[in-house]
């Protein structure tokens, strides 16, 4: 009897830390971020990013069910629109699942990210045709407008909550002549709201904001981005 009291406790111990376990699991925070790729003449020698960097970059903003979206940065007639992607959101496993939420949720899941995986392709797809298009190089750069096209994106009422990236491949040098006939070459950080984590490849002007990240090539992007949102995991 004694003996079957203290299985049954051991078993009842179990169960709870299993479930703690899996009430207490992170989860990513839902992500938004945005890829401004630099097509001035100054940065001729910037690698721009391909279709497979753009796919891996996808992805890990799927992961999360979150949205993105992919500009140019030159003159400012080659701004444009940004082109963008949402994604499903993941199911969500009860904290005390049954053998039949199980399966459901195995079900749901393997819809859902075959679902997102097409949605990559797509959107990395879509990328790639506007880098090709747009391909030629411009005399003036406006990292400026650059950066308050992002700030706007991120400033849509459905992506309030969200987790913000922003990626700039670009080496920062502002050059455009104004209306006035004067050229700027002053960039302007501050366009960019608080909050949201900047991460610059390529970059050469002086002024970088010490809260920004910065990594030596394209090919450092993805494990940046990844830990990044890791780093902000929610339970």
């Amino acid at each position: 009897m004694y003996h079957t009291l203290v299985v049954f406790a051991l078993f009842s111990l179990l169960c709870a830390c299993q479930r703690e376990t899996r009430q207490s699991a992170p989860r990513p925070q839902t992500v938004a971020g945005v890829f401004l790729h630099d097509i001035s003449f100054t940065f001729k020698n910037g690698m721009p990013p391909d279709s497979i960097l753009l796919l891996r970059w996808a992805a890990e903003i799927a992961a999360t069910g979150g949205v993105i979206a992919f500009g140019l940065i030159g003159s400012p007639d080659s701004i444009g629109q940004l082109v963008r992607q949402q994604f499903l959101s993941s199911p969500v496993l009860p904290s005390d699942p049954t053998y039949t939420d199980r399966i459901a949720y195995q079900d749901s899941l393997k819809i859902v990210t075959r679902m997102n995986d097409s949605l990559a392709a797509l959107f990395a797809g879509a990328a790639t045709r506007l880098l090709h298009r747009q391909h030629r190089h411009h005399i003036w750069t406006d990292v400026n407008q650059g950066l308050k096209q992002a700030n706007q994106f991120f400033s849509e009422l459905d992506i309030a909550d969200h987790r913000k990236i922003l990626i700039l491949n670009c080496d920062g040098q502002q050059d455009i002549i104004l209306p006035s006939g004067q050229k700027e070459h002053t960039i302007h950080p501050e366009f960019i709201s608080d909050g949201i984590a900047v991460i610059t490849c390529g970059w050469t002007n002086t002024i970088h904001p010490d809260s920004w990240y910065r990594v030596e090539s394209p090919l450092g992007l993805v494990s940046q981005i990844h830990s990044l949102i890791c780093k902000h995991c929610s339970t």
